[in-house]
């Protein structure tokens, strides 16, 4: 079972993005996986309390299952908007949210430096997020549960979210500690994508995967969970 954010999505074109080549890495991870099913739920924003939403509200949810758990970029992300805040931007008239967003894209360094930091998921929420989930997971009797990194930003977006690195990396040391706390599988995703940036395993926004971030995806993970 996949539980993931945009990055298990491949990407629309509509907006901008080059479409992917081949498929994304939970249906290729699929069609390895052919003597058993394969489940995933992987949506726009997702974040470590939707996937404990999701298990909370189905007790039979990944019981007996291998999971690997891709989320992290969402919750981990300083915001100048939350997500009511976001919604909200969008009942306004055209221009004036147009305003608003300019407004605070010009001036996006001075706030984010001068202002309390802002998440959809705090530090402290996401560490206890993560030990809720693998309690969850546990009592379910998964047999094998695998998180996963989030893949540092490129260099084009540090300098107008200052601190960017020192912010990923708590999140991922939190990743970390979950898995070394809970005996579940680290797979560092950000590791493997960043050693093979030139490969073109990134679409052009650094962040997203391309074709062949998602087959490095596939592959790695099954190395984790040979099937």
């Amino acid at each position: 079972m996949i539980f993931a954010d945009s990055l298990g999505l491949p990407r629309p074109v509509a907006r901008g993005a080059e479409p992917l080549e081949d498929r994304v890495y939970a249906e290729l991870i699929a069609d390895a996986a052919t003597d058993r099913a394969m489940t995933s739920i992987c949506q726009r924003y997702f974040t470590t309390s939707h996937i404990l939403q999701e298990l909370e509200a189905d007790p039979q949810l990944a019981a007996g299952a291998d999971v690997i758990i891709h989320v992290g970029l969402n919750d981990c992300v300083n915001r100048m908007f939350l997500e009511d805040e976001r919604l909200s931007l969008d009942l306004l008239p055209e221009e004036l949210k147009t305003r608003v967003v300019t407004f605070s894209n010009r001036h996006r360094r001075a706030i984010l430096t001068d202002l309390a930091s802002r998440h959809y998921v705090s530090p402290e929420k996401f560490s206890a997020n993560l030990d809720a989930i693998l309690v969850l997971l546990k009592q379910r009797k998964a047999q094998r549960v695998v998180l996963t990194t989030i893949i540092l930003p490129p260099i084009s977006a540090w300098p107008s979210t200052p601190f960017i690195n020192r912010n990923f990396a708590d999140y991922n040391m939190r990743i970390m500690s979950a898995a070394r706390n809970h005996s579940a599988l680290l797979f560092d995703l950000d590791r493997h994508i960043w050693r093979a940036q030139h490969e073109g395993a990134l679409l052009s926004d650094g962040m997203h995967l391309a074709s062949e971030g998602h087959r490095i995806f596939a592959r790695e993970a099954m190395a984790l969970l040979p099937v």
